[in-house]
């Protein structure tokens, strides 16, 4: 039990949120409930500049690789919908879509 408590302490201190990413039972449920679901983002590909800009990608606090989504409308098993890449983005190109 000690080494099993030590060493999510430690994965703790060097990957943020990995309880949430790994760990947390209830964040797998909602992970495959969120692929139903009717929230979502959307990326607008002609104002996203993928070559230059991944400041979406760099502000998301569970590491979802936006840019590698469908750009229609996209959420990652892991996005906790937060919308800090909306708030992120420089051209605009990312907006919250319901259907």
């Amino acid at each position: 039990r000690l080494a099993i408590m030590v060493g999510v302490l430690v994965l703790a201190a060097y990957v943020p949120r990995s309880w949430c990413r790994y760990f947390c039972p209830q964040g797998a449920m909602l992970a495959l409930m969120s692929r139903f679901g009717f929230l979502g983002l959307r990326r607008d590909p002609l104002k996203c500049t993928r070559a230059g800009c991944r400041a979406c990608v760099e502000v998301c606090p569970m590491r979802v690789p936006i840019l590698d989504l469908p750009w229609e409308k996209f959420s990652g098993g892991e996005c906790i919908l937060c919308l800090k890449c909306v708030e992120a983005c420089p051209e605009g190109a990312l907006k919250p879509k319901f259907p």
